[in-house]
């Protein structure tokens, strides 16, 4: 009766061990915590409460809303980024990690994820701004050309121009040709 009374304990034992195992081994990896100082272009602190994006591509990982504070006279973020397995898109500890600011990009751009990474950002200069732009053909008549631009890269935010370009040459009959989108560099004035 002993015996039975041992192999149960052990069996017991044993079934509680392996569902503790599956319960840690099922833990969601948590999110990597990001902080450091946040300066303009011209090295100068900037704004405090102003919003804290991470992105991984298009993908948003920011795990709740974040803002800039200022500190010491120094402006700083704190933001917690999710991964693969919190949120899909969001990569893991090889993904780069792009951060804006107040809407604005910054740099650099990290992929040292996991844990607790100290990084410094800096507001991109916005003298200088983004677009998509891609051009479209009529086949069936070569000489009609538009543009369309993209301020955001979000593929439905697309505007096309009205005005027409002229185009010499063409391929097939009927059919609408489309270049592949070209980021394009603008000075602003």
């Amino acid at each position: 009766m002993n015996r039975i009374r041992l192999w149960i304990i052990a069996a017991l034992a044993a079934a509680l061990t392996l569902s503790i195992i599956g319960v840690a081994s099922a833990q969601p990896t948590p999110p990597s915590l990001f902080t450091g100082n946040v300066t303009n272009a011209d090295g100068s602190a900037a704004a405090a409460g102003l919003s804290v994006e991470a992105y991984v591509g298009d993908t948003n990982c920011t795990q709740s809303p974040a803002v800039t504070t200022t500190e010491n006279g120094a402006t700083k973020y704190f933001v917690a980024v999710e991964n693969s397995s919190t949120k899909a898109g969001c990569g893991g500890s090889d993904s780069v990690v792009n951060f804006r600011v107040g809407g604005q990009g910054t740099t650099p751009a990290n992929n040292d994820r996991g844990g607790f990474v100290r990084l410094n950002l800096t507001l991109a200069d916005d003298s200088a701004v983004t677009i998509y732009v891609s051009v479209w053909r009529l086949q069936a008549d070569p000489t009609r050309l538009f543009i369309s631009t993209n301020p955001t890269g979000d593929p439905s935010d697309w505007t096309t121009h009205s005005g027409q370009l002229v185009m010499t040459e063409y391929i097939g009959r009927n059919r609408w040709d489309r270049s592949d989108p070209k980021p394009v560099e603008v000075e602003l004035e």
